[in-house]
């Protein structure tokens, strides 16, 4: 057979095992490389330098080791525009500086690729769309600077990014994820401007500090946000693990967070009333079409590479904890609605607006100072256990074991405190 003209080579999703044969220098028409999720093994061949005509490679999710000279990629593969070396076991050896023109990327995808600092010909890329630095070992503060207007994914989660929040305003950003840094300082008024298409937000553990941004309430498309584990403060609704504190005011406007599906205000220093009218804001609580089951995901806009389109989107995941057990969703259904508000000083009434939230699968209200009688009802609380609303003394009717109006029942024993732990994740498919 001969292959001397072949441009696209798309072997990703097969079981091949073994290493890259180094006579893929000989494929010299190559434009197109897909070796993605294999089983591939040893070492990059410096034959696929030799692939002058190479615009997109894709070797990502293979157990490929050893070094990548990404300075001598970058000089001999000129037309490359989309580099996904993910997930690997790869190091990546960078320079400082090249003197000469390089690619123009739209993506790159250098997760897990022990990268201890941020690859410079970076900062010459203004037509990236798709940018995963995950999982390395980066430091510094160079984003600031970098001219990315036309990015839509930026994952630089879990790497050692220190200082103030260091990215500049980015108008199309649909996807960010910080999570797993040392940044530390106030969360800029501006954060909450990146984009009107922002669906999915990562901050957590670092050190911020400062109240949410209110724009980020403000009817936007965001459907998962994750502030948990910072020094966070103020009158904000969001997360866990800060020290957020007072009362929750009530809405401006009715629209905030109306594509809303999960939230977890555990574990802070909040008092007063439950938001009410912040219940009937959350309209997408409110939808239980269960004809129509998908995973719930955020689908950003696609783009086209070379007659390819990338598609990206983030997939959430769901780690609940109750009483040391825990229970892991590495998908989530779009059935799925979940308010976790335990471990606080909420008193008063459960509103009899969460009733509206046909959507709720899950509602945690354990460990607070409610009190007010019966707990509302509603079809999708026939599913709701004894230990959501366990430790409110006040509390009584299904599904709690404590019947009202019953004097001599037993009253209900206080529970160790259940948390949860919310995360998300994106990667890149490229589908023809």
């Amino acid at each position: 057979m001969n292959l001397n003209k072949l441009s696209t080579l798309y072997l990703q999703h097969n079981q091949l095992t073994g290493h890259i044969p180094v006579e893929i220098r000989k494929l010299t028409q190559l434009q197109i490389v897909r070796l993605a999720e294999n089983q591939l093994e040893g070492s990059v061949p410096s034959s696929i330098f030799e692939l002058r005509n190479l615009q997109a490679l894709d070797l990502s999710n293979n157990n490929l080791s050893g070094t990548v000279d990404l300075n001598m990629l970058l000089l001999n593969l000129k037309s490359l525009t989309a580099l996904v070396l993910s997930s690997n076991k790869l190091s990546l050896l960078t320079r400082a500086t090249l003197n000469t023109n390089l690619p123009n990327f739209t993506v790159i995808g250098f997760n897990s690729c022990n990268l201890s600092e941020f690859p410079y010909f970076l900062h010459n890329q203004d037509e990236l769309v798709s940018l995963d630095l995950s999982s390395n070992k980066i430091a510094g503060q160079d984003l600031l600077v970098l001219p990315w207007s036309k990015m839509n994914t930026l994952d630089l989660g879990f790497n050692k990014l220190q200082g103030p929040l260091p990215v500049p305003s980015l108008n199309g950003l649909q996807a960010l994820d910080l999570s797993y840094n040392n940044l530390s300082g106030m969360l800029p008024e501006c954060l909450g401007n990146f984009s009107v298409e922002l669906s999915a937000l990562k901050l957590q553990a670092n050190n911020f500090y400062r109240i949410v941004p209110q724009t980020f309430m403000n009817g936007t498309n965001l459907m998962m946000i994750d502030f948990s584990n910072n020094s966070l403060q103020g009158r904000a609704l969001i997360l866990k693990f800060n020290n957020f504190h007072g009362e929750i005011e009530e809405p401006q406007t009715g629209f905030e967070f109306p594509k809303l599906r999960i939230i977890d205000l555990s574990h802070n220093r909040f008092t007063g009333n439950l938001p009410s009218k912040h219940f009937h804001c959350w309209n997408a609580m409110k939808d239980i079409n269960a004809s129509k089951l998908t995973y719930l995901q955020v689908k950003l806009l696609p783009y086209d590479v070379l007659g390819f389109t990338y598609y990206g989107y983030a997939d959430y995941s769901l780690t609940m904890s109750n009483k040391g057990t825990e229970i892991e969703y590495l998908k989530l259904s779009n059935l799925i609605a979940a308010i976790i508000i335990s471990d606080k000083n909420f008193v008063g009434e459960i509103p009899t607006s969460i009733s509206s939230l046909k959507g709720l699968r899950t509602l945690s209200l354990s460990n607070n100072n409610l009190r007010g009688g019966a707990i509302p009802q509603g079809t999708q609380f026939s599913t709701f256990t004894n230990d959501w609303f366990a430790g409110n003394p006040g509390l009584c009717g299904e599904p709690l074991s404590r019947k009202c109006g019953n004097s001599e029942a037993s009253p209900v024993e206080d529970d160790p405190p259940s948390e949860s732990v919310l995360a998300f994740g994106w990667k890149i498919v490229l589908a023809g």
